[in-house]
């Protein structure tokens, strides 16, 4: 057999062995606020009118995985089916006192590892409270498809912490997922296997104590990185986190001055090379790739214009965008990209408005999700002489058109093409370098094979 260029087989079968899965139709459905709702099914998301959630901060819901239908949503305290209806058994979860709803996170909602019809509400109420960190079990078999808050599990404490913070992030077997809090000093991690939720924590002494617990905790799309606002320091926190052991590592932490030094939001942009932070007033951009403090603090940006408006919570979508709660809904175009160019647009959605709550719903993984890619890709699979080779991208999203150039001026006018994916077939043998000019909501992107 002769070989164009074997690296573009090899490249193939381990894009295919790595590649994340872009579907995610589980985040399709977001419930929030006073009666906030979007559907990502569309581009941009719409609003989603009908919901009785009124809350002023935490949520969580969660989408069939496959058609993106709504499944339940939670401001912590109640649970509302698809109809927009209280689940059986579906009032008085502890992750806030009814009268304030008050609780960073309030709520995170994980699919049970090996049972396609649990899930776990996993809630955590405001520091001033003293529940802590418990989950109760909805099988959304029950009830005729719409769910019930199974009898006998709800409200099974697992950790008292003062914190509002919660974050979920898979594990690295592609089977499990670690569940993390904090308290103090201290970064709790719970395994949540096809067995339940091991009740021994990993725990992590690291980091400044925190005197506050109001705040997001935010894991990167690459599953390695976490930070944390230090509440009233002026003082951010970026760490290693180790999703095989649990254990959160390597603090690398920088100041701010800003006028109010509660770090209230936090998202990392989809490669991870970028955070964003909101102070309840305005919202900053530093480029974190670095890992040099120093430098990551010099690059601060500051997206928004001086004076208080409400910036409150920051939620990456499925469409790689970063939402920002601010009364209506802002969002961040084009987070990976420095500066301006990272396309902050106001009042983003038509018709939506938050109601003045400041949360939105947190990401819902499955354990088997990939991590997300920190650059983009072209896939080759087949690399053989006298076969025609495809090529495609390792991730479309966002992505209008490509111009191919398969780096064979001998074929003549074959030797360019334009579309998603591409084709073409080699007259002989050699070394070839394969150009993709993208053309996407964020601008130009050229990518060669071999890079």
């Amino acid at each position: 057999m002769n070989m164009k260029k074997l690296k573009f087989l090899l490249l193939f079968l381990w894009v295919l062995s790595n590649s994340p899965s872009f579907a995610q139709r589980q985040n399709n459905q977001w419930r929030f606020g006073n009666g906030g709702g979007l559907d990502f099914s569309s581009s941009p998301p719409t609003f989603v009118a009908g919901s009785p959630i009124a809350t002023s901060e935490g949520s969580a819901t969660i989408s069939d995985r496959n058609t993106g239908a709504l499944l339940f949503y939670t401001d912590g305290v109640t649970v509302w089916n698809a109809n927009n209806q209280i689940m059986p058994n579906g009032t008085g979860l502890l992750g806030g006192t009814p009268a304030l709803l008050s609780s960073t996170t309030a709520a995170v909602i994980i699919p049970k590892p090996g049972n396609s019809k649990l899930y776990y509400i996993v809630t955590i109420d405001e520091q001033s409270s003293s529940n802590g960190v418990r989950y109760s079990v909805v099988d959304i078999g029950l009830n005729g498809g719409l769910g019930d808050v199974v009898a006998g599990q709800k409200n099974i404490p697992l950790y008292q912490t003062t914190s509002e913070k919660l974050e979920v992030v898979p594990a690295s077997d592609k089977l499990s997922y670690w569940l993390l809090t904090h308290s103090g000093s201290d970064f709790i991690a719970f395994k949540i296997t096809n067995a339940g939720i091991q009740t021994t924590p990993v725990i992590s002494t690291i980091g400044a104590a925190q005197a506050n617990g109001a705040g997001h905790m935010k894991i990167n799309r690459q599953f390695n990185k976490l930070a944390i606002g230090a509440t009233f320091s002026s003082a951010m926190e970026l760490y290693d986190f180790n999703n095989t052991t649990g254990v959160v590592s390597n603090l690398v932490t920088w100041n701010y001055n800003l006028a109010s030094p509660l770090i209230y939001g936090i998202e990392f942009s989809p490669n991870g090379r970028v955070l964003y932070i909101s102070n309840l007033s305005d919202i900053y951009q530093y480029d974190i790739s670095s890992g040099n403090p120093t430098t990551i603090q010099n690059s601060v940006y500051q997206l928004t214009s001086p004076g208080f408006v409400q910036h409150a919570a920051l939620q990456l979508g499925i469409d790689d965008r970063i939402y920002i709660n601010a009364g209506s809904i802002d969002v961040i175009n084009c987070p990976n990209k420095l500066g301006g160019a990272c396309g902050y647009q106001q009042n983003a959605i038509a018709n939506q408005s938050a109601g003045g709550g400041y949360g939105l719903p947190k990401w819902v993984y499955y354990a088997s999700d990939h991590p997300s890619i920190t650059a983009n890709l072209i896939l080759a699979s087949d690399s053989c002489l006298g076969t025609t080779t495809q090529f495609s991208l390792l991730s479309t999203n966002g992505v209008a058109n490509v111009s191919w150039n398969f780096g064979d001026p001998l074929s003549g006018a074959n030797n360019t093409i334009t579309g998603l994916t591409a084709s073409h077939a080699y007259g002989q043998a050699g070394n070839y370098t394969v150009t993709a000019v993208i053309t996407n909501t964020c601008g130009i992107e050229t990518l060669t094979l071999p890079t």
